[in-house]
């Protein structure tokens, strides 16, 4: 790793874009990292956090006792499964 892909840039856009999105800033392809969305004067806003493909950094997980995928995420709402009522569990990617 070089000390450029070391670089995070810090963009805000009103376009929204998913995390492992690839942009051209500037002439440098960059991969979307980090997502955050917020409300400014009324507006909303995407700040992203932009690396290059050798910069991004994610350490391995790990579920030995799980046999096929896992996901890193947190819940924030839950509902019991019934005849009229479909899960309402929403898992949202940890960034």
């Amino acid at each position: 790793m070089e000390e450029k892909d070391s670089v995070t840039y810090v963009i805000e856009a009103k376009k929204p874009l998913l995390v492992w999105d690839r942009v051209r800033i500037q002439n440098k392809e960059l991969i979307v990292d980090k997502t955050m969305t917020c409300m400014k004067q009324g507006v909303l806003t995407y700040e992203y956090h932009l690396l290059t493909e050798a910069g991004i950094r994610q350490d391995r997980l790990n579920a030995p006792l799980l046999p096929g995928a896992s996901l890193d995420g947190k819940v924030y709402t839950k509902a019991r499964k019934t005849a009229n009522n479909l899960s309402k569990s929403k898992m949202v990617k940890q960034v």
